[in-house]
């Protein structure tokens, strides 16, 4: 969908804005904002509303509400996780991203890698097919009780590439 027409809108100075109550994906903090740059309807941005920049008053980060009310950024999915080591970290945060952002495919396949390096790190071999990793850590203990489900649910994933 295209959101700009040449001469469709417009935008406004920084203004009071209705409230407005998100998480910010700049910050991760639930805030409620006032403040912005209102995009209105007619061509020198007058008239009723149709989307707005708002501006988190925590971090000062723009946060854009399109004509039909979705966020961007949109704010990461899920919680950030404590005591993991950093290229993991790397790789969940980038899941929370992607997820968020509803890049699910690439979303799989960085589950995948996760899994992957989580194995390597348990001492499994390099190199091997990716069924072997995750047996290797169902094997091993390292997937939880009643686990392999969604484990082998990641694995099933991406396995069926779609023709068009």
């Amino acid at each position: 969908m295209r959101f700009f027409q040449e001469g469709a809108f417009n935008w406004r100075s920084l203004q009071d804005l209705p409230n407005a109550s998100f998480v910010c994906d700049y910050c991760n903090i639930n805030i409620s904002s006032v403040k912005g740059y209102k995009l209105g309807q007619h061509g020198d941005g007058s008239g009723s509303q149709v989307g707005a920049v708002y501006v988190c008053p925590n971090c000062g980060g723009p946060v854009f509400f399109t004509p039909d009310s979705q966020q961007l950024p949109s704010p990461a999915l899920g919680n950030s996780v404590q005591h993991v080591p950093a290229h993991l970290t790397e790789l969940y945060e980038e899941v929370r991203r992607s997820t968020g952002e509803g890049c699910y495919t690439g979303t799989v396949l960085l589950c995948r890698k996760m899994l992957m390096n989580i194995a390597v790190d348990q001492r499994a071999k390099e190199g091997l097919k990716f069924i072997e990793y995750v047996t290797y850590l169902s094997d091993n203990g390292y997937t939880p009780p009643n686990g392999k489900h969604w484990v082998d649910h990641i694995r099933k994933k991406a396995m069926k590439p779609r023709m068009k």
